[in-house]
């Protein structure tokens, strides 16, 4: 959440009065929509990878009691990937006077997820608290990542107007700077000359 927010929630502010002023030139606001997605990707997803290679080791860092949020923190990065993508769709239709779309997706991943966090309660009340924090972490990804994820990345590409293939040539520096990052830390890790570090 900090790394979205500190990335993504200026962006969002900038970007609502320009998608607004440019929504009857839809050429202008794809290249503006483009833009935020190349530039909000490049900075977030690179350290949401990072995040969730040296999730293990700053887990342990922050003490004993917060290892096992070591694998949560992973699915939560993954999760944060899509979802700097789908925060520009959150600003994207209420500046093409369309909030109410927007509500309505709101309110239904809101219940659904609820609902699913409710289900998992259940089925790990019993559970070691590291298969509880999993099974949370889990629910949210399902939710935001394989419901909900792909119907507002349809709505990003096609109200903004570019075509698949764009977007990901669009995001592409951003995964490759993020797989960067995964083999660099990896290397170091498995070289073993980050152990005994503290």
């Amino acid at each position: 959440s900090i790394v979205l927010d500190s990335a993504i929630a200026p962006l969002q502010d900038v970007a609502f009065p320009q998608f607004s002023r440019l929504q009857d030139d839809p050429p202008a606001l794809r290249q503006s929509a483009l833009n935020c997605v190349r530039l909000g990707s490049i900075l977030t997803i690179p350290v949401l990878a990072g995040l969730a290679v040296v999730s293990g080791p700053l887990m342990q860092v922050m003490g004993d009691k917060w290892t096992p949020a070591a694998n949560a923190l992973k699915i939560l990065c993954v999760l944060g990937m899509v979802q700097v993508f789908t925060r520009f769709t959150e600003t994207l239709l209420p500046a093409l006077s369309r909030p109410h779309h927007l509500a309505i997706l709101k309110w239904a991943e809101c219940v659904v997820t609820v609902g699913l966090l409710v289900a998992v309660s259940f089925a790990l009340k019993g559970a070691l608290v590291s298969k509880q924090m999993v099974g949370i972490a889990i629910t949210q990804f399902v939710a935001g990542v394989l419901l909900f994820g792909p119907i507002l990345l349809f709505l990003l590409v096609r109200l903004a107007g570019f075509s698949r293939k764009v977007f990901v040539s669009a995001i592409s520096p951003s995964l490759l700077a993020a797989a960067t990052t995964v083999a660099t830390v990896a290397s170091l890790v498995e070289s073993g000359m980050l152990k005994g570090l503290k």
